[in-house]
């Protein structure tokens, strides 16, 4: 008989969850009356399903005695992250506390997942700036400041573009005007020349007149044709 492989896949009947409990470093180390936050992670690897996860959080000291205790449900199916927040009362002592997190699903399959943080003692709690507490929103408000700021001067950089431009436009419209009023007062200087041009134009026609001999038809004619354009220019010069 040949060998024979098979492969074979375990395939969990039930959903099987995994539960993971950190907490940031704000919460270390905290005083009484402060709230703690958890950062929860569910994790399935079991059956893909949607259930009911009853969710069960803590908190207790040295001694396991009840000190904080929250509850809710979540709707899960493979994983899940999310925080809760736990006040802590007023009337705990310094010392080492911790905090679990418990789910529930199934009626009877359960999962616990726990860390341990500090409560520091009165006397060290007010030693702590109470500014400390408004670091947050402070800087918050910082941003929202700054953030105004730069748009404040964005605009007004936009504005000084677009006045800058405009005033370049003038400029130039200026310059442009001005170069042809000089080229205009350039043309009035030199209508004389053209008037005195004119004359010999009209006097050179005259005589041309009187020349019956050759080609003085043709040339007549020519003479003509040129004291008219030079008439023009005369008539032209002196209107200007």
């Amino acid at each position: 008989m040949p060998e024979t492989t098979r492969e074979c896949i375990y395939e969990h009947e039930k959903p099987l969850f995994d539960i993971f409990l950190t907490l940031p470093d704000k919460s270390q180390e905290l005083c009484p009356g402060d709230k703690i936050t958890a950062s929860i992670r569910l994790e399935n690897y079991g059956k893909i399903e949607l259930l009911d996860a009853f969710m069960t959080y803590w908190i207790v000291d040295e001694n396991n005695s009840l000190i904080a205790e929250l509850k809710d449900t979540r709707a899960v199916t493979t994983d899940k992250d999310f925080e809760i927040e736990i006040k802590i009362p007023n009337s705990v002592k310094q010392g080492t506390y911790k905090i679990y997190a418990q789910i529930n699903y199934n009626q009877n399959q359960t999962a616990i997942a726990g860390q341990t943080f500090e409560i520091m003692s009165t006397e060290e709690c007010k030693l702590i700036p109470k500014t400390t507490k408004l670091l947050y929103p402070i800087i918050g408000i910082l941003i929202v400041i700054i953030i105004l700021a730069l748009l404040f001067i964005a605009d007004k950089l936009l504005e000084k573009i677009k006045t800058k431009k405009k005033e370049k436009r003038k400029t130039q419209h200026n310059k442009y005007k001005e170069k042809v009023r000089k080229n205009l007062e350039k043309i009035k200087k030199g209508k004389y020349w053209l008037i005195i041009i004119a004359i010999i134009a009209l006097a050179t026609i005259s005589i041309q007149k009187t020349e019956i001999t050759g080609f003085a038809i043709k040339k007549t004619v020519e003479a003509i044709n040129l004291g008219r354009i030079f008439a023009l220019l005369f008539i032209s010069s002196t209107m200007g």
